[in-house]
């Protein structure tokens, strides 16, 4: 290797590292089509999207749609190169818009390849407006309910955009049904008569507000009249003109949408970017709000159950000392009221085990069955009880607190299982029956699944496996232009095979061709029983003339097949044909029929050999 060669691969080496671990977002894509060839680290962070995902998008994906147009201008000069001029906006897979300025440039070593990136530009007028009006809302939430805090923040929605309509809807989990939850001041007032505040309906019923959850991006209808698919609205809505809808994203699900509408002029980037800050806003707030609630409710059903529950429970402070404890656990030791055990100290109870007390000094939870003596209790004066004798007791003690942090307290739950012994142990007998009775099922789920995508003679997929997952790459080859081929070949003369060796030999041939055929393919290639003797195999980023190589190894290698029998070894050809995807070629079923006329034209010409799809 001469010293220029090294040069140019070290230079490579840089080049890649530097791009990879620049702190700045970068992409490399054709000046062509605008495909993205390479993405880094930074971009990909703050985007939010995987590597992967960005590998099958273009720039025009990330574009924000209302910034298409005048992109689409300023690139048809050959020439571009620099900042483009103005703002631009870029879509997070969140849905959130960035605005940002562009910088474009060729690279000088390879033709036609360019490298990009952005900086973040916020807009300096509109940003005081909404980092106040998120002030305010964050006051507001305060000492309002959450349907005042959604109202609200759909004024301000109204304010900041110049709207006069607003409506919050939140979106059920399945993705299929959504609620409204409030509209704002002023469309209840002025603008809207329409009944269904607080009202499931199905998302299909929907209006054209919710494009937005179903392209998962904010939606702008600037002109509300002209568009073919909206539903109408229903009796006392307001008039639509135009609007703006903003889907609000959390852990890859649409949570909630937001929106505003009949703005006097056309609905922008820089709207979205508004709406967008408080829509987000507002259900983080959301978010809190209903926690509150919850905590709420949940320490009023904690008070229930402590009190009604038959389980004896305890609670002791950071020190160990006893704050509360049921009606319960009182009965369970015998104690006349509260006030003759508050204070009493756990870590100083003799019934509890020694590598018990040990754990909970490391803040671990402990767990531990005991013969509780009562005499011990007498004897240390612990607290007084009517109870004498022992018992058998499960008791279970919980550090309070995060973990990590100083402990705040202990929980302890204490069951007399003196008589219940026999109980559990057929409990637990049970359950091992279950858990070894859904595995099994979980193991047949598994097999029946497998059988559905497999062919069961020769374990190889089956026709309708094959068509599902061919389906696929037919559309990423038809995309993105890439090489696909398609393999169909015929066990010749199988009806004289199954005539002279019998069924059961036939079966055997049919098992080894798809054995034999495995063993020269890519893990990516895709092998299927077409039906009876037919096989068919997909063979993505494949040429016609790199398929036509591996059907003549397979080929040579299923002639050789012999099969002993008592009449004679069974062999076995096979006819090949072969085709690949064109441009003009437009569905899947189209390509099949190429590969299927070519095998018949293999066999019309005398069999065991291979036939390359051509028109002519």
């Amino acid at each position: 290797m001469d010293a220029q060669m090294l040069t140019m691969i070290k230079n490579e080496l840089d080049f890649d590292l530097l791009f990879e671990r620049h702190p700045y977002p970068l992409w490399i894509h054709r000046q062509q089509d605008l495909a993205l060839i390479s993405t880094n680290a930074a971009l990909e962070n703050l985007l939010g999207f995987e590597h992967t995902e960005l590998q099958q998008m273009t720039l025009r994906d990330l574009l924000f749609v209302e910034d298409l147009p005048r992109f689409e201008s300023l690139i048809q000069s050959p020439e571009i190169t620099g900042r483009l001029p103005g703002a631009w906006h870029l879509t997070c897979k969140n849905g959130t818009l960035l605005r940002v300025a562009l910088d474009l440039q060729p690279l000088e070593s390879q033709n036609g390849i360019i490298w990009g990136t952005f900086t973040e530009e916020p807009a300096p007028s509109a940003e005081k407006n909404i980092l106040e009006a998120r002030v305010r809302l964050s006051k507001y939430a305060f000492d309002h309910t959450l349907d005042e805090l959604l109202q609200k923040t759909l004024d301000e929605a109204e304010r900041l955009t110049n709207s006069q309509i607003g409506f919050f809807h939140f979106v059920e989990a399945d993705q299929r049904t959504l609620w409204l939850q409030t509209w704002s001041t002023n469309t209840l007032q002025n603008m809207c008569t329409a009944a269904g505040k607080f009202s499931h309906y199905s998302i299909e019923k929907a209006g054209v507000w919710v494009d937005c959850l179903h392209q998962r991006r904010p939606v702008i209808h600037n002109d509300y009249a002209s568009l073919p698919h909206r539903k109408g609205l229903p009796p006392g809505h307001a008039a639509i003109q135009r609007e703006l809808v903003i889907p609000v994203i959390r852990n890859d699900v649409v949570v909630s949408i937001l929106g505003v509408g009949n703005k006097p002029e056309e609905y922008d980037a820089a709207d979205v970017v508004t709406v967008n800050l408080l829509a987000d806003l507002a259900w983080d707030i959301t978010g809190k709000k209903r926690a509150e609630d919850e905590l709420i409710e949940s320490e009023k059903k904690f008070h229930g159950i402590f009190k009604q529950s038959p389980v004896a429970i305890e609670i002791f402070d950071a020190e160990g000392r006893l704050i509360d404890a049921n009606p319960a656990c009182l009965e369970m030791f015998g104690v006349p009221s509260l006030e003759h055990v508050l204070g009493f100290r756990l870590f100083e109870d003799p019934n509890i085990p020694e590598d018990a007390l040990a754990s909970l000094a490391r803040g671990e939870t402990v767990s531990y069955e005991e013969l509780f003596n009562f005499d011990l209790v007498k004897e240390n004066h612990l607290y007084p009880t009517s109870r004498s004798g022992n018992f058998a007791i499960n008791c279970i003690i919980h550090p309070l607190g995060e973990q990590g942090q100083k402990n705040t307290g202990y929980l302890v739950h204490i069951r007399d299982i003196t008589t219940r012994q026999q109980a559990e142990k057929d409990l637990l007998e049970t359950h091992t029956a279950l858990e070894q009775a859904n595995k099994e099922l979980h193991q047949a789920l598994a097999r029946e699944k497998n059988l559905a995508r497999t062919d069961s003679l020769t374990g190889i997929y089956n026709r309708r496996h094959f068509f599902e997952m061919a389906a696929h790459e037919f559309q990423v080859a038809r995309r993105y232009n890439n090489p696909l081929a398609v393999i169909m070949f015929d066990i010749d003369n199988f009806k004289g095979i199954n005539d002279a060796f019998g069924h059961q030999i036939g079966d055997e041939v049919l098992k080894q061709v798809a054995q034999t055929t495995s063993q020269h393919l890519r893990d990516v290639d895709i092998l299927a029983r077409y039906g009876g003797e037919e096989f068919t195999i997909l063979l993505p980023n494949c040429t016609v003339k790199e398929a036509a190589q591996v059907a003549h190894r397979f080929q040579e290698e299923i002639a050789r097949i012999n099969i002993p029998t008592t009449q004679g070894p069974a062999t076995a050809t096979v006819s090949v044909g072969i085709t690949e995807y064109q441009p003009e070629i437009e569905t899947l079923d189209e390509l099949m029929h190429q590969a299927d006329l070519a095998m018949y034209a293999a066999k019309n010409s005398g069999r065991n050999r291979s036939v390359i799809f051509s028109r002519d």
